[in-house]
């Protein structure tokens, strides 16, 4: 699978600075986010996996099975970005999107969800300075 644009996806949250942004959720309020999220989807929820201690090599992963959180991943920014990956990888109609369009536009409707229609046109802001690729729609 092409990874196309993951580079301005990543700059475009550096910028934001979603690694400082946000304070860390209980796992109740993580389960709270990833169960509202995926009735939006009409997906099933993942399984979650929330880890307490912070480890160097420890990286968020989500898919269409699970989410696995670092303590420093349990927050808004991280959660809305892991699970447009659960979601994009439950949909059977989009294919290989990893950080592409379809992507990034899950992405931003749960981020102004979440944080509001101001971050997330900010946020939209930066990604398109950035050259991030944004569908105009669900497919």
């Amino acid at each position: 699978m092409k990874d196309y644009q993951v580079k301005q996806v990543y700059k475009s949250e550096e910028e934001i600075d979603i690694f400082n942004n946000g304070r860390i959720l209980s796992k109740y309020e993580v389960e709270e986010y990833v169960n509202q999220f995926s009735i939006w989807a009409d997906i099933d929820a993942p399984d979650i996996f929330c880890k307490d201690e912070y480890h160097v090599d420890d990286i968020a992963q989500g898919t269409a099975k699970e989410i696995f959180l670092p303590v420093f991943a349990q927050n808004p920014w991280y959660i809305c970005h892991e699970m447009s990956h659960v979601i994009l990888d439950s949909w059977k109609h989009v294919e290989n999107d990893h950080h592409g369009p379809t992507f990034c536009y899950v992405y931003l409707e749960l981020i102004g969800w979440v944080l509001g229609g101001e971050v997330k046109q900010t946020f939209r802001d930066v990604f398109l300075r950035n050259g991030v690729k944004i569908s105009s729609q669900l497919v």
